[in-house]
């Protein structure tokens, strides 16, 4: 099977969050020196009290402006190292993503070279971590890499997730947008599917989601709207043969034409709206 990188969407997230854990690393640098300063000027205004104030416990000549630089800048690290941690858990996340869609790959490199991954497809519905395009049809997928436990009754996708210190969360199984995973892929697929029929080339395309983690349970599943939902990509190749419908050559190689080009249009675009702003 060949890939072929579109964009590196998650890539580009990792970078984005060792990026800001640099900048807030040097923001916590900045403030511990303004720490040690106040405290060291606090040392010396102590040190160079009168015998009077001393006896009167009376505070040297602006002690008050030291006081309010030591609580300004020990505030400021609160925050800052507050930050941190929340961008080292979203590091942590993203990274682990990036993962789950190596694997992806990885576990499927045992199909023909007919077959083409297109990694980070873009249209206007989002995008997707990959798409297939092969003689037995055309696949949107969405990779997951999620230590979680999963209910599914149409579109209302809750997990539950293990987290740091085996703390337990319970919340959607959603997009940033706030659409459940099974949507999202469907209306990305959808989308293509439209884009598919204008040209001429009237064949489904199926749906995926697949969340590769050790210790992710899918608890039930009812209606997901999609066309699989698992943990296993040999289940998911065997889904793909269930529902395989063949493509001619010359139909499989300009589907994958339309599928880079339909990418580029929107990525275009999104640049070009990014632009104006």
């Amino acid at each position: 099977m060949h890939v072929e990188y579109l964009s590196d969407h998650v890539g580009d997230l990792v970078k984005e969050s060792h990026q800001r854990l640099a900048h807030l690393g040097g923001q916590e640098m900045y403030w511990l020196d303004a720490l040690r300063d106040a405290d060291t000027d606090r040392l010396i205004a102590e040190r160079s009290r009168s015998p009077w104030r001393r006896l009167l416990n009376i505070a040297p000549p602006g002690y008050a402006d030291i006081q309010n630089r030591i609580e300004d800048a020990d505030r400021r690290l609160q925050s800052i190292r507050s930050e941190m941690t929340e961008v080292e858990n979203e590091a942590g996340a993203r990274e682990g993503g990036a993962e789950g869609e190596k694997r992806f790959e990885s576990e499927l490199d045992w199909m023909s070279d007919d077959w083409r991954m297109f990694r980070g497809y873009r249209n206007k519905r989002g995008e997707a971590d990959a798409v297939l395009v092969g003689p037995d049809g055309i696949w949107t997928v969405e990779v997951k890499n999620w230590k979680v436990r999963l209910w599914i009754n149409g579109d209302d996708w809750i997990c539950e997730e293990t987290g740091g210190r085996g703390r337990r969360s319970v919340r959607q199984a959603a997009d940033r947008t706030g659409r459940p995973w099974g949507r999202q892929v469907r209306e990305i697929a959808q989308t293509l599917a439209q884009r598919l029929h204008r040209k001429g080339f009237f064949v489904p395309v199926h749906t995926a989601v697949v969340i590769l983690n050790d210790q992710a349970v899918i608890e039930s599943c009812r209606q997901p709207g999609v066309d699989f939902v698992g943990t296993s990509t040999g289940v998911f190749a065997d889904r793909m043969a269930d529902l395989a419908i063949p493509l001619a050559v010359d139909d499989v190689a300009s589907i994958q034409r339309l599928v880079r080009n339909d990418h580029r249009h929107w990525e275009d675009k999104t640049a070009q709206a990014s632009m104006k702003r």
